[in-house]
């Protein structure tokens, strides 16, 4: 092979690989915790100074680079364009990303202990989870007559890839809520594939106090 095609070769970017779905929820975790009332300022304080100018501190910015410094970060990824498409992916009322697209911010502060009754009680009042994994050829009477060995499922939807290397994702409602708690316990695999599930996320606006929702990011 001539020396200029190898140079070409080697200079083109190397495609990144999308988290898969289990590190992506850990990640989402880790924001979430990270931003919380108990955790934020611990949070500011562990940040490398170096990270943060003057204006971040002042206005609330975290850059996707400071967080990566955190163990529990740099060991989903180390990529800060996965942070940025990981918390976009959560409420819009929780974080918010700077213009430049490098930076998060909590719009407003929020209890994780709240966070996590509204996530339960959102979840089963709609009796609701959410499924990846499976192959792209899965039809929706597939996935409806995989879910129905655990009970009666009441409808079964799917959105488009959404690009996060998860390729379809089915939403899958439930007759009742006892069964959705036994899907959500139990570990899936349909035709040699692992199937993710989790339940539907909630907004946190509605559980966090009207009083605190003015006060400074941190």
């Amino acid at each position: 092979m001539p020396a200029e095609a190898t140079m070409q070769l080697d200079s083109q970017p190397q495609q990144h690989k999308p988290l898969d779905p289990s590190h992506r929820q850990q990640l989402l975790d880790a924001l979430i915790l990270y931003f919380s009332n108990s955790e934020l300022n611990g949070t500011v304080a562990n940040i490398p100074k170096t990270y943060l100018t003057e204006n971040d501190f002042q206005e609330g910015w975290l850059p996707a680079t400071a967080l990566l410094t955190f163990k529990r970060i740099s060991s989903l990824t180390t990529n800060p364009t996965d942070l940025i498409t990981t918390a976009l992916s959560l409420s819009p009322q929780i974080l918010e990303t700077s213009p430049c697209g490098t930076k998060l911010r909590r719009r407003q502060p929020y209890d994780i202990r709240d966070a996590a009754i509204a996530f339960a009680r959102d979840t089963v009042g709609l009796n609701v989870v959410e499924a990846t994994g499976f192959a792209p050829a899965v039809t929706a009477a597939e996935v409806k007559t995989y879910f129905g060995r655990f009970g009666g499922v009441k409808d079964v939807t799917v959105g488009s890839d959404d690009g996060m290397g998860e390729g379809k994702k089915w939403r899958v409602q439930f007759e009742d809520p006892g069964v959705m708690i036994k899907v959500l316990a139990t570990t899936h695999k349909y035709e040699d594939s692992r199937i993710f599930v989790s339940g539907r996320r909630c907004v946190l606006a509605a559980v966090v106090p009207t009083h605190e929702r003015k006060q400074k990011p941190y």
